[in-house]
């Protein structure tokens, strides 16, 4: 023990002496003479020069009290530091899915008289079976917290408080009079394993539960007093109506027991005497009994055999984990601890192990260890009850974070009691325990700071994962948002001004009149309710459908039919995780994160049902034939037998049925029907059963959340276009609804609401749209640093990405490369609607081109909110080069004029600002050296097929064809362009570094030499740019800025180092210089960088006046009677030719650019008026048919052989027309 106060401090008689020199005198009489004065002239002196040395602290000199104090007060510090830390970590934007659900539960007790039901009330397919809401006291207070000002915030801080009390019960759970450093540290371990269950839900009472029963059990061991046992059972009382797991805290009881019973058996009892004992067993019956006292009574006693053998086997079901992939321990948890070292027949899954997972486990290792040491004095019952939540951590990952609370707790007690018995407690002022006392303080606090910086720089969690933060996860946001917009129909938009006499339950006058003026009738009684202030109303009516949402988007206010209260729309969804959304959303799921609810045996498990269904739905792979004849399906199966199966083709329907035989598939290769751990693929027979036993009406593929969107079941649906009806591509969802069984209520719906790219994409007009104020930037190091990496989804960006992968899908389709094709032909031959092929073929390309057209639209609404969001520009850069593919196949191939290459540039510049977003962008890459190998830029297509060759090698055990794909691809012309580049470098380096001291060419020259376009002749842009650049006179010279600023637009460079000029202050600069006709062709372009429609269109009108007027000026200036005799034929010749050939072409090519500009931004009728002006004006146009292409489409018109030919093309030319010439007669003799 330590010594007491009077025992080690110094007494006042061994204090040292004051210096009477020093101390203060009285003031001297000032008649008294000078002799008679006690103090010396130097004494005097001394005092002055004292004096300001009476300010600093008297020097102490270092004793073991004051190393105790000292010590006492970092332990103090560590404590709160502690706390403080929790407090943190619990600040995190909330992003599971299951937080909505039980707010949704709370909100529907709180109308409904507090209770929970008795039976489910949100889903449509168990509301006959029992819901057993062990968690729903928790659900109440997340109800009243999200009805709070701060709503979603007040549930943030609920896990934040939750999560500082228990780490500050845990931290002074501590041996009195010792020091509990070692305590911080283990709590702060703990809490590192913790800490992702720290949440607003039950998890955060599972944890603060524990830390009160422990603490109360170890205020009885000091006091003794009875009440402090008695406490636990209305713990208990409380914890069993908030958290499902409140059985964690009777075991911990049961386990405690154990011990003492065995060390009472060998003479080592923890209690203190048998009254105590007695008393321990009679409160640990009291808990039994108050886990009874819920609504749902022995429910919660049985909990934990539901929990292992219904919970998280279900969710281990929908939470697969990819081996040598990292596991998120959101999905992980589910899984026993046991399976990071052998799972499903794969010994050492490491990369599934995390830092939570080892943070766990250190603690147990240190309870274990601390418990060994400490094993003459031990509790037996610290014992058991390590062994017990050990084996319960094995059990399932989620419980290694209850484990490591408590046994964080046992290795600081079993660590207090062996330091006690082995150290002496006196303080001592040698240098290496000073050493030890500061040093392991101080690195204690230094890694406490570190856990902080790591958690506000993102990095202390995946990107994906959660994240410090208040409120609402912005993906989570996102999701919701998209859910809204996804699940119910929109109707029309109002202004955002009517939000405040929404927030006050007004529904004025003014939003009744869009109503009406939208044909809709809107009852007179109606109830409105605020959702969430500011953001989201609901508008209830008296009549059948006549309920609305209203939801603020984008500044104004987006009014929807709520499609959840209409019980004709039912939905089947593919993912737990979407029907709490669809809860949270007002809508009815199949299945969502309450498996307790949906699990079953036999015919009565839903949850196998939802599974087998959701497999069903796709299509199953069927490989005919063998060897080289083999033909590979993927169809729906309407019936199979034994030896033969019946499949439904694509596009469905009754007439596209066909019988295989077993015996000619290869049966290895298929699908099969019926596996151990698939269920029927592609077994129409099932969904149907199951659609109509639960009246389904529409299915609800995932597109969003942690894991990768689930195309594979899209594009399954999307091949049976005559079963299903595609009504909305959403950014969280596509929304297919039965088409050839559809229920009469809801065949009006499908008449009114079908998806019609051609119609979208060409004649709905959309929204005015922003421009982007700059072009994208990548982080500086110190940003990218300190900032947290999370990746924030956009909805409408979302649902790009979705189109994109549409139009990835439609390209690789042989059909697209076919009509291509088929179109090339017909415009060379001027037969373009020639016959049944060629409509085909363009019919294929105007749904291409249409679904392009959305995907940018989309893309750059939602870049106009968030300029820097990379799947943005790779959107746009994908759907840029497929309109590129489709133009180009209409012109001719002809892209000589730097107008016919606006689709390359537009998709040059968004491929690099994908690229300048992020650097290692494997797609944006390949599809950038592509676009750049197509218009034959070598140095630039080097670079990018370089850094991807760098960033995705070939995996090992890779197959003969993908080896060979890939030396086809990259290998081979990667070598190609490293010889022809390499080579250009050498002669660039001989030419202006000569070694017979001859005069080097001119660099700027030379520059566009290497520049100028010529076929079959390489361009290299940027060996041109560093040839310049070497010269720095020659590089900031204002004359050459505009060939820079054009050639950095092509290699995605956004810095000039020369000048330090950003591409965007170039651009500004040259815009500033006046209006000359190359800069205005350049600007416009750039302009396209930015999505500013009008300002490119502004330059281009211009370009166009300044064209017509030097067309007329110089038709003036060539007249007879100005040029002289011998000049006036030639240069008349010249102008005539300019006015024929030259000039029509520029100005079709601005004119198309022009009404390309209005498409692109949603104004179909001025895109239509400007590409028939171009018609009216060239009638001849080399762009005629694509012009007209175009209306064709913007009209709904079909394209005639008429509209496609130019007037001069219909000119008949025949033999017959022309008369034989007069035969030549020979001369004559005289």
């Amino acid at each position: 023990m330590r010594l007491d106060d009077d025992e080690t401090r110094n007494d006042d008689d061994n204090a040292d002496p004051i210096d009477e020199s020093t101390a203060p005198t009285e003031p001297v009489d000032e008649d008294s003479e000078p002799g008679s004065s006690d103090v010396t002239p130097e004494t005097e002196s001394s005092e002055t020069d004292a004096d300001p040395e009476d300010d600093l602290p008297e020097w102490e000199p270092l004793t073991p009290e004051l190393v105790e104090e000292e010590a006492e007060r970092g332990d103090f510090m560590l404590r709160w530091a502690v706390v403080l830390l929790a407090v943190l970590l619990g600040c995190y934007g909330i992003h599971q899915t299951t937080t909505l659900l039980r707010t949704a539960s709370g909100q529907y007790m709180a109308s409904h008289g507090l209770l929970p039901p008795s039976s489910d009330v949100f889903s449509l397919t168990a509301t006959d079976r029992t819901w057993v809401n062990l968690g729903w006291g928790t659900d109440l207070i997340l109800a009243g917290l999200y009805s709070l000002p701060g709503q979603e915030i007040c549930l943030t801080l609920f896990a934040a408080v939750l999560a500082g009390l228990t780490l500050g019960l845990m931290v002074h759970i501590s041996r009195p009079g010792l020091p509990n450093w070692w305590t911080s540290v283990m709590a702060s371990v703990a809490l590192l394993a913790a800490f992702p269950q720290f949440v607003a839900g039950p998890e955060s009472v599972t944890l603060l539960g524990l830390a009160v029963q422990v603490w109360l059990l170890h205020r009885f061991g000091l006091s003794g007093r009875s009440r402090d046992l008695w406490a636990l059972v209305g713990v208990q009382l409380l914890w069993v109506n908030l958290d499902p797991r409140a059985w964690i805290g009777l075991l911990l009881l049961l386990l405690y027991g154990l011990g003492e019973f065995l060390g009472n058996r060998v003479n080592r009892p923890g209690l203190a005497s048998s009254e105590q004992r007695k008393l321990f067993w009679q409160v640990t019956g009291g808990v039994a009994v108050a886990c009874l006292v819920n609504p749902f009574h022995i429910d919660a006693l049985l909990a934990p055999f539901v929990l292992y053998g219904t919970e998280y086997p279900a969710l281990q079901a929908y939470n697969l984990l990819g081996l040598d992939q990292p596991a998120a321990i959101d999905r992980l948890q589910h899984f026993p601890l046991t399976s990071i070292v052998y799972h499903r027949g794969e010994w050492g899954n490491w990369s599934w192990l995390n830092y939570h997972v080892i943070a766990g486990l250190l603690v147990l290792v240190a309870a274990a260890v601390t418990i060994y040491l400490n094993r003459r004095r031990t509790d037996y019952g610290h014992v058991t009850v390590l062994a017990g939540l050990f084996v319960l951590s094995l059990l399932a990952v989620r419980e290694l974070a209850p484990a490591a609370v408590v046994a964080a707790v046992l290795a600081s007690l079993n660590a207090q009691d062996w330091y006690k018995a082995s150290f002496p407690q006196e303080y001592t002022i040698e240098p290496r325990e000073l050493v030890f006392s500061r040093g392991g303080r101080s690195l204690t606090v230094l890694a406490f700071f570190a856990v902080a910086f790591l958690a506000i720089s993102g990095r202390l969690t995946p990107e994906r994962g959660r994240k410090l933060g208040l409120g609402f996860d912005p993906t989570l946001a996102s999701a919701i948002e998209g859910m809204t917009a996804d699940l119910n129909e929109r109707l029309f938009t109002v202004s955002g001004d009517l939000a405040d006499d929404l927030d006050r339950g007004n529904l004025n006058t003014t939003l009744r009149k869009q109503f009406a003026s939208n044909k809709i009738r809107l009852p007179e009684t109606v109830s409105l309710s605020s959702r969430r202030p500011g953001s989201t109303w609901t508008i209830r009516g008296s009549e059948p459908e006549h309920d609305f949402l209203v939801i603020r988007s984008a500044g104004r206010l987006a009014v929807y039919r709520d499609l959840g209260q209409d019980d004709r729309h039912r939905g089947f969804n593919f993912v737990p995780e979407q029907g709490d959304l669809m809860v949270w959303v007002g809508h009815r799921p199949f299945v969502d994160s309450r498996m307790r609810l949906y699990a079953g045996s036999g015919d009565d498990d839903l949850l196998s049902l939802h599974r087998r269904t959701r497999a069903a739905l796709r299509l199953r792979r069927l490989v005919v034939g063998t060897g080289e004849g083999r033909q590979v399906v993927r169809v729906q199966v309407a019936n199979e037998t034994s030896d033969a199966l019946e499949v439904i083709l694509p596009p469905g329907g009754a007439k596209a049925r066909e019988r295989l035989d077993k015996s000619d598939l290869d049966a290895n290769a298929s699908t099969a029907s019926i596996r151990s751990d698939t269920p029927q693929t592609g077994d129409a027979r099932l969904w149907r059963s199951t659609f109509e036993t639960f009246g389904i009406t529409h299915v609800l593929p995932r597109l969003h959340g942690s894991s990768s969107p689930d195309y594979l079941s899209m594009f399954d649906l999307l091949q049976y276009p005559n079963h299903w009806q595609l009504v909305k591509i959403g950014s969280t969802t596509a929304v297919f609804y039965r088409k050839a069984d559809a229920v009469n209520a809801i065949v009006p719906f499908l008449d009114s609401h079908t998806s019609d790219f051609v119609e979208t994409a060409f004649r709905t007009v959309t929204d005015k749209l922003e421009p982007r104020p700059e072009l994208a930037r990548s982080e500086s190091s110190y940003t990218s640093f300190l900032t947290q990496k999370r990746s924030a989804v956009v909805p409408s960006i979302a649902r790009a990405s979705h189109l994109a992968q549409i139009l990835k899908s439609s390209q690789s389709n042989p059909g697209y490369q076919q009509a291509l094709q088929e179109v090339g032909l017909r415009v060379a031959n001027q037969e373009l609607t020639g016959g049944p092929n060629s409509q085909a073929a363009l019919a294929v390309l105007a749904q291409t081109a249409a679904i392009a057209h959305m995907a940018i639209r989309s893309a750059n609404e939602g870049l106009a909110a968030v300029p820097d969001d990379v799947n943005g520009f790779m959107v746009l850069g994908i759907a840029y080069a497929c309109l590129d593919d489709i133009e180009s196949a209409f012109r001719g191939g002809d892209l000589s004029s730097p107008w016919a290459k606006r689709r390359y540039y537009e998709s040059i510049l968004a491929l690099n600002q994908a690229i300048e977003l992020d650097h290692n962008h494997a797609e944006a890459l390949f599809t950038r050296y592509q676009r750049l190998r197509r218009l034959n830029r070598r140095d630039l297509a080097l670079e990018s097929l370089k850094h991807f060759d760098e960033l995705t090698p070939l995996p090992r055990g890779a197959g003969e064809e993908q080896v060979e794909l890939r030396r086809r691809e990259v290998d081979d012309p990667l070598q190609e362009l490293i010889s022809e580049v390499e080579g250009i470098k050498k002669e660039i380096a001989q030419r202006f570094n000569p070694e017979d001291g001859s005069e080097p060419p001119n660099r700027l020259e030379h520059a566009m030499l290497l520049t100028q376009e010529q076929p079959g002749r390489g361009v290299f842009i940027g060996t041109a740019l560093k040839l310049v650049n070497d010269d720095a006179q020659l590089a900031a010279s204002p004359d050459v800025r505009l060939l820079k600023a054009q050639w950095m637009m092509e290699a995605g460079i956004f810095l000039d180092e020369t000048t330090a000029m950003t591409l965007d202050e170039m651009f500004q600069e040259l815009g500033e210089q006046g209006d000359r006709g190359a800069s205005r062709t350049t600007l416009a372009i750039s302009r396209l960088a930015y999505a500013d429609y009008e300002q490119a269109n502004q330059l281009w009108q211009g370009e166009l006046a300044q064209l017509e007027q030097r067309r007329l000026g110089d038709a003036l200036r060539k007249l007879p009677l100005i040029l002289p005799p011998l000049q006036w034929p030639f240069d008349q010749l010249n102008s005539t030719m300019n006015l024929v050939l030259l000039h029509p072409s520029m100005q079709s090519e601005i004119l198309f650019n022009v009404a390309m500009c209005h498409l692109e931004a949603g104004r179909v009728n001025q895109a239509g008026d400007e590409l028939t002006r171009l018609l009216d004006d060239v009638p001849d146009s080399h762009l005629r048919p694509l012009a007209q292409f175009y209306i064709s489409q913007i009209t709904n018109k079909s394209l005639e052989l008429i509209d496609s030919v130019g007037p001069m093309e219909m000119i008949p030319v025949e033999p017959e027309m022309f008369g034989p010439g007069p035969e030549a007669t020979p001369p004559t003799k005289k």
